[in-house]
């Protein structure tokens, strides 16, 4: 059997909170060894959230007093998690990624004439770089979303550069380009999938929230029922 991206997390506020941690720590290792499987030591790690400058350490083990390395960033489901949770590692990382990509993409296609064909390749093999779990990790500083966008730019600027401009000195602006392509900025874009994340959610809620209450509406019309009480329509419970 294997098993993979398992967390085991508690508020710590003391070190009883440390030691019940711990004791997760173990029983988790002995289930594991009880149903034949080996855990890694190695791969796996110990990190604090906390916007506290001195923040409670304390030293987990596993296994024969083996101890957990304890990191700062963590590197989870595609998504670097840093200890601030303020996801900068994580920005500077898909951003260079995407410009590597991009690099490559303008090595290749430098003999295209077809701007939307470029789109196409952008928005596959560029964009979905930057957008992977951007509801997780949207940035709210300026400086943040700039740096994001900077890579856009950039592909803007090399898919429209055969086009025949009037006077090649004083270009479009950005925006303008975009609209010549029918792109949004990546800004919009996250904006946009925040509100439909958030909708979906909120949905579920109501959902979920509905169906408790006539579940438990209806058991106590049941209730009722067994109890011999006055006949009442329905209705008036659901």
């Amino acid at each position: 059997m294997y098993a993979d991206d398992l967390k085991l997390f508690r508020s710590v506020k003391n070190n009883v909170d440390c030691c019940s941690l711990q004791m997760d720590v173990n029983a988790l290792l002995h289930w594991c060894e009880s149903n034949g499987m080996k855990v890694h030591v190695k791969k796996c790690k110990v990190i604090s959230f906390s916007r506290s400058r001195n923040p409670l350490r304390f030293d987990y083990t596993m296994g024969d007093g083996c101890p957990l390395d304890r990191v700062n960033s963590i590197r989870d489901l595609g998504v670097t998690v840093d200890r601030k949770m303020k996801f900068n590692e994580h920005i500077a990382l898909i951003t260079g990624k995407a410009f590597a990509m991009l690099g490559f993409l303008k090595r290749n296609t430098a003999h295209f004439d077809d701007p939307f064909a470029l789109k196409v390749l952008y928005a596959s093999l560029v964009r979905s770089v930057l957008e992977y779990a951007a509801v997780v990790w949207a940035p709210y500083h300026v400086t943040l979303a700039a740096r994001i966008e900077r890579v856009q730019r950039a592909f803007v600027r090399f898919a429209l550069r055969k086009l025949p401009w009037n006077n090649p000195l004083i270009l479009p602006s950005y925006e303008g380009r975009c609209l010549l392509f029918r792109l949004q900025s990546l800004a919009e874009r996250r904006t946009l999938m925040q509100r439909l994340s958030y909708s979906i959610c909120c949905a579920a809620t109501s959902t979920a929230t509905a169906s408790a209450t006539t579940y438990a509406s209806m058991n106590r019309l049941a209730k009722d029922s067994e109890g011999n009480a006055p006949a009442v329509d329905s209705e008036t419970y659901i």
